[in-house]
C-alpha cells in the first residue's frame, strides 16, 4: 500500500509541473546555439558581390550552427579568438553575440546576401566608393514620399 501511495504522489507531482507553452521553436533551449565561422566560399561570394573588401576582417564573421548561413554575424576580434580557441566539445551555447551584418535576401532580389542595417556601420569603412551614394536631406525625403517616381 505504501508503494502505491508513493506512486500516486509522484504522479501528482509530475502533473503539477507545468508543460512549456507556445511554439517549441521559440522555447528556451532553441534560443541557444553554437557560433561557427563562415565557409570560405561564402567569404569569396561576399567579396565578389560587394566589391573590394580585401581589408575587411572576414575571420570575424560567424553564423549559427543550427540556423545555417541565412544570417551572418560580425563579432569583435576578442570574441572571435575565444570562439576559435575552443574545441568542439567545449563550445558554448550562445544566446546573442555580435551584430547581424549580412542576411540572405528573398528570391526576387538580384543578390543572395544583402547588408543588414545593423551591420552597416561595421562594413562602411571597407566599402568601395562606387558602392556609396551620397544623398541630400531633400533627396531622402523625396524618395520616402514618392518611392516609385
Amino acid at each position: 500500500e505504501e508503494e502505491m501511495d508513493k506512486g500516486k504522489e509522484e504522479d501528482a507531482d509530475a502533473a503539477a509541473v507545468p508543460k512549456p507553452k507556445g511554439n517549441p521553436k521559440f522555447q528556451r533551449d532553441s534560443l541557444c546555439d553554437y557560433l561557427v565561422p563562415i565557409p570560405q566560399e561564402i567569404q569569396d561570394d561576399l567579396r565578389g558581390k560587394f566589391g573590394q573588401l580585401e581589408a575587411f576582417p572576414f575571420d570575424q564573421i560567424y553564423h549559427r550552427k543550427r540556423g545555417g548561413t541565412k544570417k551572418l554575424y560580425f563579432v569583435s576580434k576578442a570574441v572571435a579568438q575565444v570562439l576559435d580557441a575552443m574545441e568542439e566539445s567545449q563550445k558554448w551555447r550562445i544566446v546573442g553575440s555580435g551584430v547581424r551584418i549580412f542576411e540572405k535576401s528573398g528570391p526576387k532580389m538580384a543578390e543572395e546576401y544583402r547588408i543588414a542595417h545593423e551591420g552597416l556601420e561595421a562594413i562602411y569603412p571597407f566599402m568601395p566608393q562606387q558602392r556609396i551614394v551620397d544623398m541630400s536631406h531633400a533627396d531622402v525625403v523625396r524618395v520616402l514620399q514618392h518611392p516609385y517616381r
